[in-house]
């Protein structure tokens, strides 16, 4: 067997998700910015979470949410062990999900699976858009996770501008609606991408 062959038979299978019941293939590859991303998310959550009863889940974990409804989400925070203890995968909602806006998935991100995760239950639900530097937070209200708020980190150039405006310069860091004690600083969630851009 060949080299090549070897690394084929080896490599995992393609990531998919099942969507109302119909497998739906991910991206092959991440790009180097949504790797960034989820790796500073990763980082902060993590570091907060050490000391806590809730676990993070990073890229890789299936989300048993309903008949015909199976994720992998970017990140996800789960506080009830019951949820994922000696189980393949998460089975119920998950805390917060976290979805690293891509091409190829961003209207999933948006459209049905934001509208599956708020009837699930999740409280909490981050869309990060890499290429203009945005955090968009949706909170639980009912079954439903409504738009709360949208974070966008400027440069400078754009908060001068803003000052030459006499317009408000929008804030730089937002704080975790279900972990009130954390605060999260954009320039650390777009580390390492803010500074090519």
């Amino acid at each position: 067997m060949s080299v090549i062959q070897r690394q084929e038979y080896y490599k995992d299978p393609p990531k998919r998700q099942i969507i109302d019941g119909v497998i739906t293939m991910m991206s092959p590859s991440a790009g180097v910015y949504h790797n960034f991303a989820v790796v500073n998310l990763t980082l902060i959550l993590g570091n907060h979470l050490k000391d806590s009863v809730c676990r993070l889940f990073v890229d890789g974990a299936d989300v048993f949410l309903s008949e015909g409804n199976t994720y992998v989400p970017d990140l996800a925070v789960v506080c009830d062990k019951s949820k994922y203890e000696g189980k393949k995968g998460i089975h119920g909602a998950p805390d917060l999900v976290v979805e690293v806006l891509s091409p190829s998935t961003t209207l999933h991100d948006r459209g049905r699976k934001k509208e599956v995760y708020g009837q699930a239950g999740v409280r909490e639900y981050w869309l990060v858009d890499v290429n203009n530097l945005l955090v968009e937070i949706y909170l639980l209200e009912g079954d439903t996770l409504a738009f709360a708020h949208v974070y966008h980190l400027l440069d400078n150039e754009e908060i001068n501008q803003l000052k030459i405006e006499g317009k408000e310069i929008p804030p730089e860091h937002f704080t975790v609606t279900i972990f009130p004690d954390l605060t999260i600083s954009l320039h650390d969630v777009f580390k390492n991408i803010f500074e090519e851009k």
